[in-house]
Order: C-alpha cells, then structure tokens, then sequence
C-alpha cells in the first residue's frame, strides 16, 4: 500500500527516529537515530523532516498524564520506515506500522472492545495542538491508548478529552493515519478534540475509540471548522447518562454555533451512540450513531453509513439545516430509550434533522435502503420541530418500522417535501396515512429500482431500471457533479442526458477532458437584505470557476462568497446587486461561459401581516374564523383584509395601507399600536379581535360602495409618534350591523410595519 505521496529525499532537514538504534542518537542517520520520538520532536525546528521507523513511541519521559508528542508549526513527521530509505516515497505505513501510544508503561489489555484494562499509567494526550498551523504535519502512524487523567480526575479537565489529538487553535494536517482505542469521558473527543480549531484530516481510520457520557470521537467546539475527506469511521461509541450533550454523534459531534464543516468521501460503519444507564434520571436520547450537528450548515457528499445504531438518527441527527448529496444510508438501526419509566420512541433509523425556526434541509441523489426502527415510530427519514427536509432524486427502500407504521411513513415523516424519487408502497392505499396526491409529489414514483446486487451490497443500477434518467437536474447542487463513483453525475442513460435517481449514475464514465454544461444558473427575484445564491452543474476534470456580475469578475468579500465555486452565494443584498451574473467555467482543456442569470432585487415589503381571524391561535368571538390575512368573518362573508405597499421609508413618504372586504357604505378609521396584544393572538373584541392597544385614531372613513379604506404616509399623519427604527402596529374598526355575532362593529387584521430613515 505505498503510497508515492511525496518525492523527498533525505536532507539537511531530516532527522532520524528509530526505537532500536544503537548509534550516537543525534538523528543524523538511521544508524545514529534518535531512539526516543520525544526528544528528537522537542529538538526539531520549523523546517525540519522526522523519519520515524516503524515500532511503539510512547511520549515520555516521565510517563506522566501530562506527557504527550506536541506538535510544532513548519515540522513535519512521517511514519512507516522500516529504517533504510532514503526518500519518503519509499515508506510502506501499513507494512511497517509506526505506533504512538499512551500506554507509557505498556501493559493495557483489551477484554473484548470496548472493555479496556488500564494497568498502569495512560498518557492523557497522545498528541498535543496548541496554536500549530497547517504545516505542523503527521502522516503514516497509528495513534491509540490515550486514555482520561488518573484516577480523581474531574469532570471537565482538559485530560478528559482529545486522548488521541488535544487540539487547541491549532491547524494541523492529519493524514494516513489510525486513531484507535482512545477514550474520553465526560468531555468530547476520544480521537480528536478540536477547539477553534481547523485541521486538515484526509485519508485516516477511526476505530475502537470510546467517549463515556459525552459525545463525538472526532469533536468539534468553537469556531472549529476542520477538513474532513476519505476517511473511515468504524465501530466507535459514544454513551449517554443524566443529559446535555452526551452521546450527540459517536463518530463526529459538532457543537452548538459552531461554523458548518463539509465531511466529503467517508465511510461510517458499526458506530453506536447509545444508552449507558438502563435506569436511573436519565432521559436523554443518544442522537446520530455516526455524525451529530447541532449548528446548520453541514453537508455531507459522498459518504456511506451501514449498521450505524441510535436512539434517534440512526446514522446522523442535526439540529439545524443540512445537506447531505450523493450518500448512501444503509441498515442503519434506532431503539427505543427508558429511563425511570420515561420512554422516548426511536425515530429517524437513517437520519433526523430537527429545526426550531423552519430551515430547509435537503436530501439529493441518495439511497436510504434496509434501514430499520426497531423501536419505536416510523421513518427512515425523519423531519421534527418547523423544519422541512426536500428529498429529491432519491431511492427509499426496504426501510422497517413497527405497527402502527404505514407504507409510507416507514420510510419518511414529518414535514418532508418529495420530488423524482422512488419510494416503496408509496401509493399503496392505508386508513391512518392519505395516499399523497401526484400533483404534490411531481416525479415520484413507487417501482423496483432493479439494483444490481443488493445481496451484495452493489446498489447501482441495472439495465432497465425505471430510476435511470427519472431524476430532475435542476435538483443537483452545483457541487455534485460527481456520483459516488467519482463519476460524471449526469449520463446518457436509457434516452436522454437527465439524471439518475440514487448515489449512482448509470452508464457513467470519467469525467471528460473538456468542461461542459448541464446546469445553467436560473434568474433569481429577492427583496432588499435577502440572500441569494446562483449555481451550475458543470462536469470535466479540474475545473476552475469565476463568477461574473455585468460580464466584470468578481471576488469574495463584502456581499459576495464562493466567486470560485460552482455556487455563487449572495448575503445582504442591496439595489446595486441586482444585475446579470454569470460564470466562466474552465480546464487546461478549454473554457466557456454560461448563460447570464438575471437577479431582480425588489424593495423590501412595507410590512407583514399579523394577527388573523383565522383560529390558528385565537378563535374569533362566536367562531366566525375565517381566512389568513384577514379579520374575523362579518356580514359579508369575508373578513376584513388590511394589506401595505410602498416603502417603509420615512423619507420618501409613500407608505399605504389598504383595506377591503368591509361591509358597503360604513363607517371605519384605521388606529395604530406600538405593540401586539396577547402574543400577537389578539383578544376578543365585537364581532373580532382586538390586537394591538391605540396610541392613535386616525380620522373616521365611509367604506364606501366598493367596501374599502385607505391611508397614505402616516407618518406625516401621526407627527411624534412614528420614526426611524420604530415598530407600529395598524388595524382597521368598522360598523357592522348584521354582523355574525351582533356586536355592531368587526375589526381587520392588524399590519406591522417598522420604519426605516
């Protein structure tokens, strides 16, 4: 398994490592090696190269819990010499293994993982980051027995966690390397503990590392944003007690506020976030056997999960918005959780992602296949809180849930949005679960997808699967032009040059030498402050982009992010953004342009419409609800509907309310508050709500033979009252004798409004 990585020679910069030589031990060669990796590592200054033959390094000297290898900017350590090359390029880290271990005194034993014998003492970090940069390198060694302080340590002590990796500021590369048989407890980070840290982690192995009561062999706190591509994570657990944040993601745990990571290429088999007590207080659920987010933003491309095991998101749980593209979910498991007679249903057997302020998660070109709930509620797919998960050119199938799940929500529930996918028995008629309407399911479809082997764990698609070219390519992100083969994402397939459902493009091949055009960036209409985000799907090898605005490059900063991607993101616009954009999409080979994309930026609306008499939350006074955005019903079978247009700016005056659906020829007058009543539900009030306490009566109207009212610029009609930065709060009395519930008089609903200079 060598890996021709670099082309280095042995040079000035070079230092030697080998346990076992017997020579003078400055490091000069292999034969004068430095025996101990400790204090060649304490020795070594930014520039230099260690060598490290292969054998056990323990951190010494004193084998005390302090000691560990810490990790220096511009130095660089390479394992998997057998003690004789002379270039890098000739290591063979697998043959030779070149092992850094906290079991100082070299008598752990493990009785059946993850049963550990700690004998003696246990370095409490293998490795130490603190305030390293990207060139402090490790490649080529394994990194294990780092175990908590000795015996009284609290809770809550840095030798708590990172026993593989204790990362503090500090940025390293990581790569070619196994963490394995690492243990925290009651802090994050069994292998890797990052805080406001960005390391760089390619090409590792994460086995056999345990975190007790807390979360994520690879944490993530702060403002910690690491790299995280073609790795393996495989049978690591994390466990849970008596609540907070344990057992939030047995492979991966990201912490609250954190930034959005990207984990790309992964492989997550075996992992279990689980129960530790099985009675007792607790009641916190274990979330995300492999990957726990608890901040938005992450996305997942390219990854697999088998036989990972929850409480709730079986192989992954976030907590706010989420990407996940080009992955495959398979056999992945939740239980139910019981502590103290309180029972929490398991939920979500492949993955759950819960928003409390309605983010959009989205699920693109993946299968979720075999995954099984198996105790618990339905749904392999699982959306909770005001969150909302768009599944599209997706595969669900053979997914598993106790009665009384239905056909349909043993592979999905909540508030999810379906477009071009399969999706077993999803016509198939059940007395608890309406058969979904085609129209709202554009796409979809309910036959064998006519996998390859599933026996045999091949999921691509055979010839004649009704999944080939059944997809929406407006529906893969720009950052997808890969399937999960490294593959063009979107084929010829059976007739035509339109995207597959699942992680796998039938009939794909390498992706050309020539950059070419799937996707085209589609014009876009946003109102002031709003974000906007233009992308295209572009396929051929190495590509670079440049977004454009008016046919005039442009750069990140400011308004602008991702001026180099295939996803151009825009945060706060303004006026001055609304152009066209485009983007010139290039290779050694050629380059092209793509078509421009108009964005509109239209003003920001007056205001919003608060306090309807619809009985979502305050029923109108005799049950004359009636319709969103209105007042309670009257004598005309509406309701009272007050709207504005115009700006909220004070300076150009041309604020105007509106108000329609008023009885004919009455009188009415609009009135204003500076805040909402009873939560914004409004109370009882006549024959309607009343929703905000006046501070102003404008002047009485005649509603008139159409049945409408209006008012221009009351700013300049309420002098005092009304300024910059200053919320207000409008509704609409009028007389109605006939009305519903015989008051005499009705209200509209109320508009709020907040000025601007």
């Amino acid at each position: 398994m060598s890996l021709l990585a670099f082309s280095a020679s042995a040079s000035a910069g070079v230092i030697y490592v080998d346990h076992s030589a017997l020579g003078t031990g400055d490091g000069s060669s292999w034969a004068n090696a430095y025996p101990s990796l400790r204090a060649a590592l304490d020795n070594a200054t930014s520039g230099d190269d260690l060598w490290v033959a292969q054998g056990t390094y323990t951190p010494g000297p004193s084998a005390a819990a302090s000691d560990s290898f810490f990790l220096k900017s511009g130095v660089r350590l390479y394992g998997g010499f057998a003690g004789a090359e002379t270039s890098v390029a000739q290591r063979d880290w697998v043959l030779h293994p070149t092992i850094l271990s906290g079991d100082v005194d070299g008598d752990d034993s493990i009785v059946g993982w993850p049963s550990f014998n700690i004998n003696g003492r246990n370095s409490a970090h293998v490795l130490t980051g603190n305030g390293a940069d990207s060139s402090a390198l490790v490649d080529g060694f394994s990194i294990g027995h780092g175990h908590t302080g000795p015996s009284g340590t609290p809770a809550g002590a840095s030798e708590m966690a990172g026993s593989g990796l204790y990362n503090v500021s500090s940025h390293p590369t990581i790569t070619h390397c196994i963490f394995e048989y690492n243990t925290s407890a009651w802090a994050w980070g069994a292998a890797i503990y990052n805080l406001d840290s960005n390391p760089t982690i390619t090409h590792c192995t994460f086995r056999y590392n345990a975190v007790h009561l807390s979360s994520g062999v690879l944490g993530n706190l702060g403002t910690s944003q690491p790299v995280i591509e073609d790795c393996e994570f495989h049978t690591n657990q994390a466990t849970t007690g008596s609540g907070g944040q344990e057992a939030q993601g047995a492979a991966i745990a990201n912490g609250w506020d954190s930034p959005p990571i990207t984990i790309e290429r992964c492989l997550f088999r075996s992992n279990s976030a689980k129960q530790f007590y099985s009675s007792g207080s607790g009641v916190e659920q274990a979330r995300g056997g492999a990957i726990s987010s608890f901040s938005a933003g992450l996305l997942v491309k390219d990854c697999i999960f088998r036989n990972n095991s929850a409480n709730a998101g079986g192989a992954l749980f976030a907590w706010g918005q989420t990407t996940i593209v080009n992955c495959l979910f398979e056999g992945n498991n939740v239980y139910n959780m019981i502590t103290s007679g309180i029972t929490q249903s398991g939920y979500g057997s492949a993955l759950g992602i819960r928003s409390n302020s309605g983010e959009v998660s989205r699920l693109v070109n993946s299968a979720i296949l075999n995954n099984n709930v198996v105790l618990g509620e339905s749904g392999a797919v699982s959306s909770g809180g005001t969150g909302v998960i768009e599944i599209s050119n997706s595969i669900l199938w053979g997914n598993s849930a106790p009665p009384p799940a239905s056909p349909r929500k043993k592979h999905y529930r909540g508030d999810v949005v379906l477009s071009h996918n399969t999706i077993e028995n999803l016509f198939v008629p059940d007395a608890s679960d309406p058969v979904p309407d085609p129209a709202d399911i554009p796409g979809c479809i309910d036959l064998d997808p006519l996998f390859v082997n599933p026996a045999g764990d091949n999921y691509r698609l055979s010839a004649g699967s009704p999944a080939i070219d059944a997809g929406l390519n407006l529906s893969v992100p720009g950052l997808a032009n890969r399937d999960l083969d490294g593959l063009d994402r979107v084929a010829l397939g059976a007739s035509s040059f339109s995207v597959d459902m699942g992680p796998y493009e039938y009939g794909s091949v390498a992706p050309g030498p020539c950059p070419s055009l799937v996707n085209q960036p589609q014009a876009l209409t946003v109102v002031v402050g709003a974000g906007a985000s233009f992308q295209v799907l572009a396929q051929g090898l190495d590509l670079s982009y440049q977004w454009r605005k008016d046919g005039q490059q442009l750069a990140d900063g400011g308004t602008f992010a991702g001026v180099n991607t295939a996803a151009l993101t825009l945060t706060g616009t303004s006026a001055q953004d609304a152009g066209a954009y485009d983007v010139v999409v290039s290779n050694g080979c050629s380059s092209l342009v793509s078509s421009a994309a108009l964005l509109s930026v239209d003003p920001a609306p007056l205001g919003s419409v608060v306090c309807s008499g619809d009985g979502e939350g305050q029923g109108c006074p005799c049950g004359n609800d009636k319709d969103p955005g209105e007042g309670c019903e009257n004598s005309i079978g509406e309701g009272g509907r007050l709207t504005g247009s115009g700006s909220a700016s004070l300076q150009a005056a041309d604020a105007f309310l509106h108000t329609d659906h008023l009885p004919a020829n009455k009188s009415a007058l609009y009135f204003m508050g500076s805040s909402l009543l009873n939560g914004g539900l409004g109370n009882p009030f006549g024959d309607g709500l009343l929703c905000t306490l006046p501070i102003k009566r404008f002047a009485v109207q005649s509603s008139g033979a159409a049945g409408e009212i209006s008012m221009l610029d009351p700013a300049s009609l309420a002098p005092g009252q009304i300024a910059a930065g200053v919320t207000r709060v409008f509704q609409v009395w009028y007389r109605d004798p006939a009305g519903p519930c015989g008051s005499g008089w009705n209200t509209s609903n109320a508009y709020r409004v907040t000025f601007q200079p």
